[in-house]
This record gives structure tokens, C-alpha cells and sequence, in this order.
């Protein structure tokens, strides 16, 4: 009679233990999550609770003493730097930074709101890196062309450069001048001095730019064709559009003016 008493006291004593700490489980899981908490901080808070229901089931079943749960703080939580937050340099390396981050989260995991303050400054760093990378051309997020390296048309573009704008305006200052003296001296002489000087110009403009050997056959070539291909143009281009050209302009005139422009960009734009 007195081991049952005994028994059931026991048995009374420990449906009581465990009742309190039921209670006092129940009391560190939070009842609801308020709007203000952002979705980050409720997963966050979510594996918390899990963390305090398998601490207090590991002191319960080892029957040690009263349970106990530390919060550890994150000391730079109002920190605004996010470099300085998560404790990193501006020169760090991903591998840096993905250690720093993965150490604080370890550290403070008990801590909601330091969890999510050390999260928050993590993706801003790697974002303000992705933006560094784009803006030096180290990365390209947008989707390469795929590049055309045989036809005529690659030839051309590869031979074509962007030369700064003051150049661009000088040269073009310089032919406008020879074109104008064509205009005025054309009813006298022609623009046949004109489009020699012109011509010597393109080749002296592009032997300049080349330079090395055989700058001056292949600016000679390439200015011919210049002065060929605004000559042609000249001619044709009167016979179907007369109506763009005054009648006081001599055929001479129109090819001459147009081989100017052609020289001018040759000796502008042609590598």
C-alpha cells in the first residue's frame, strides 16, 4: 500500500513538471507574428521557436535543472554602414563576405532582428558589388550576340572607328573650306585644284593615323577609292534627282562636292 502511495506521488510530481514547462514553452512561441515583422523576420522567428522547443525538449528529457534561453544580441544592429554592419571591407572578396555573413547568422541566430539586420546588409553589399562589376564591363547581363566574323559586312564594320567629336568637327571644318573654294572659283578654273588638295590631304590624314609599313600604298588605295566613289555618285545621282541640284552647278561641281564628303570620311572614319 505504501509503494503505490509512493508511486503515485512520483507520477503526480512529474505530470506537474511537466505541465510547467508545457506552459512555459508555450509562452516563448510567439501567438502571432505582428504586420510590422517582415516575412524575413517570421522565418527567422519560425526556426527560432523550433530551436527553443528542441532545447527545452533536451533539458526536459535529461531532467537537468531549470531551462534557460540565452538570446545572444547582434551588437551593431542600428549600425546604418551595411560594410561596416556585417563587419567587412569594401575590398573584401564574395568568399569574405559570404563567411562574415554565415558567422553573424551563426553567432546571432536567437537574435529575429539581428538575423535579419545582418541578411539586409549581406544583400545590399552584393548588390552594390553586381552594380560595380556592370559599370567597370567586368560582367554583361545582357545576352551576347553572337558574332559574324566572315562577309563583307564584318569587314567593313571592323574598318570603321569612333573617333571623339573635336576631331571629327576640325576635319570636317577643313573639307567644308575646300568645297566652298570649289564653289566660288568653279566658274573660272573648276574644282580640279580643289579635289587635288583634298585628295593629298586624305592620303597625309590616313598615313598618319596608320603609320608602319606600307601606310602609304594603303592610304593611297584607300583614298582613290574615295574620290572614285564620290566622282560615281556625283554623276548618277544628277541624272535621277535633278531636281535637288540648282542649274548653276556644273557637273564638275556635284562630283567634285561630293568627293569631298567621301574623302572626309575616309580620312574621319576609315581605320
Amino acid at each position: 500500500m505504501s509503494a503505490c502511495l509512493a508511486m503515485s506521488t512520483a507520477l503526480g510530481r512529474a505530470l506537474t513538471q511537466t505541465s510547467k514547462r508545457h506552459l512555459k514553452m508555450k509562452a516563448l512561441v510567439p501567438s502571432r507574428v505582428t504586420p510590422l515583422v517582415s516575412k524575413r523576420a517570421q522565418v527567422v522567428k519560425h526556426r527560432q521557436t523550433r530551436i527553443v522547443y528542441a532545447a527545452a525538449a533536451g533539458m526536459g528529457s535529461s531532467g537537468g535543472g531549470e531551462e534557460s534561453y540565452e538570446v545572444v544580441v547582434f551588437p551593431r544592429l542600428k549600425e546604418r554602414d551595411v560594410w561596416r554592419r556585417l563587419g567587412v571591407s569594401k575590398d573584401a572578396s564574395y568568399e569574405e563576405i559570404q563567411d562574415a555573413r554565415n558567422y553573424l547568422v551563426e553567432t546571432h541566430r536567437t537574435h529575429a532582428e539581428g538575423v535579419e539586420a545582418i541578411e539586409d546588409a549581406f544583400d545590399k553589399i552584393i548588390s552594390q558589388k553586381l552594380k560595380q562589376r556592370k559599370k567597370e564591363g567586368k560582367i554583361n547581363l545582357k545576352q551576347k550576340k553572337e558574332d559574324v566574323t566572315e562577309g563583307w559586312k564584318y569587314k567593313i564594320m571592323t574598318n570603321i572607328e569612333n573617333p571623339k567629336q573635336k576631331l571629327v568637327l576640325q576635319r570636317l571644318a577643313v573639307y567644308a573650306f575646300l568645297a566652298v573654294w570649289s564653289l566660288y572659283q568653279s566658274a573660272a578654273t573648276g574644282p580640279a585644284f580643289q579635289v587635288a588638295v583634298s585628295f593629298i590631304l586624305t592620303i597625309y590624314l590616313l598615313c598618319v593615323k596608320r603609320g608602319g609599313k606600307g601606310a602609304i600604298l594603303n592610304s593611297l588605295k584607300d583614298s582613290f577609292l574615295a574620290l572614285l566613289a564620290g566622282w560615281l555618285v556625283g554623276t548618277v545621282l544628277p541624272v535621277y534627282l535633278s531636281f535637288l541640284f540648282p542649274p548653276a552647278l556644273s557637273p564638275e561641281t556635284i562630283c567634285a562636292l561630293f568627293s569631298f564628303i567621301t574623302m572626309w570620311w575616309t580620312a574621319t572614319f576609315w581605320k
